[in-house]
């Protein structure tokens, strides 16, 4: 029982020292590496939380990215006890922040383009007809299903009796049958 108590205290020290060493390795960053580890050990309990946390802090709080989060925990502009709360996203680098706020704005607009197609504003482009009701409007997509030797298929749907089928320019079939709501 003994031994896993001084085991849990050394990994608490071995944090306590990445931490110091992380924040300038100097007295004050000592100090405030065992005022957060003492916050995150209250709040977290040893286990993976508590051992996730820590990661992350660390990863985050190294190297040139990391100099505006480290100088923020010196200066107290991010106060200690919230740091065990932290969520990876609010720890992360202004850059690391830019690059994936651009990530989901194309995501964004991404689900913006499907948004047109599906309340029919986008422009047909009515090079199949359907086999089912004669009518020219229709919208396809490509998508590879095969081996990368052969050809890519289309999948045509028709805007007027919301039939939809596949067709290669090996062999045209009407196996891919999709009927979706009006």
């Amino acid at each position: 029982m003994q031994s896993s108590a001084k085991q849990a205290d050394g990994r608490r020290s071995a944090v306590r020292g990445k931490l110091a060493e992380a924040l300038g390795g100097d007295e004050v960053a000592s100090s405030l590496a065992s005022n957060i580890e003492a916050g995150l050990f209250r709040e977290l309990a040893p286990g993976p939380r508590y051992q996730r946390q820590v990661r992350d802090l660390l990863f985050n709080m190294r190297g040139e990215a990391g100099a505006g989060f480290r100088e923020a925990i010196r200066s107290g502009g991010l106060p200690i006890r919230t740091l065990a709360s932290l969520h990876t996203e609010d720890i992360a680098p202004a850059e690391k922040k830019a690059q994936r706020a651009q990530v989901r704005q194309q995501a964004m607009e991404a689900r913006e383009t499907d948004w047109e197609l599906r309340r029919e504003e986008t422009p047909m482009n009515r090079t199949f007809t359907c086999g089912k009701c004669g009518g020219n409007r229709t919208w396809y997509f490509q998508f590879q299903t095969r081996a990368c030797d052969e050809p890519m298929e289309f999948f045509v749907m028709c805007r007027e009796c919301h039939h939809g089928w596949r067709h290669n320019n090996v062999s045209p079939d009407d196996i891919f049958r999709q009927v979706w709501s009006a």
